[in-house]
């Protein structure tokens, strides 16, 4: 119930992306996230919001260490680390697709900002154009969203808002029927990870 009315609260004090309504797709009572269709766009977005037994800090590190993003990231065929520079990363992801589709990739721009009250903020935008395309892999056409850590007493409720437009080889009505899966299973992997390190530092 603890963890139910967190969830409710997260929901009502988020920032807007886009007028649209949020459809609930999927929960389990700790992970909830929602779907909707920008005007304009052929793929769905997400919001994926759950709660965290730990704090914002100790989940950045998890966020800012690309070397253990395939244990968390739902579908990462491969994650590297191309660049590094005053709070950002750039961060190139090639995510799995299953037979007959071909994987899609992407480079990321990962930022970081705080505030006063301690919430942290990473802004991911893709860059499609910011290296070479890769033989066998799609690239996605664009990608926008957020990572918002927020500390709710010894709580930390996250909430992760994304839009991708895929390369259109995968057809958008096949893709948005699944969209809720990846953002479901990695916020949940990335809880499991961050309570499993308590209260071991640096985990």
């Amino acid at each position: 119930m603890r963890i139910q009315c967190l969830l409710v609260i997260a929901l009502l004090s988020l920032p807007a992306f886009g007028q649209e309504a949020w459809e609930l797709v999927k929960s389990d009572g700790n992970v909830t996230v929602y779907t909707k269709l920008l005007p304009g766009k052929l793929y769905k977005s997400f919001k994926a919001v759950g709660v965290v037994q730990s704090t914002p800090i100790q989940l950045l590190e998890i966020l800012e260490d690309v070397a253990r993003y395939d244990q968390w990231f739902a579908y990462s065929h491969s994650v590297r680390l191309l660049d590094t520079k005053k709070n950002q990363q750039y961060v190139y992801m090639q995510t799995n697709f299953p037979w007959p589709f071909r994987n899609e990739d992407m480079v990321y721009v990962i930022s970081v900002s705080d505030s006063d009250d301690g919430e942290i903020k990473l802004l991911l935008e893709g860059y499609p154009e910011f290296i070479p395309l890769v033989d066998g892999v799609e690239r996605m056409r664009g990608a926008n969203g957020y990572i918002l850590l927020q500390p709710e007493h010894e709580h930390t409720i996250v909430t992760y808002v994304m839009h991708i437009e895929l390369s259109g080889h995968i057809l958008p009505w096949l893709a948005n029927k699944n969209i809720q899966n990846m953002p479901f299973r990695t916020l949940s992997n990335l809880i499991a990870i961050a309570e499993a390190c308590q209260p071991v530092p640096g985990c």
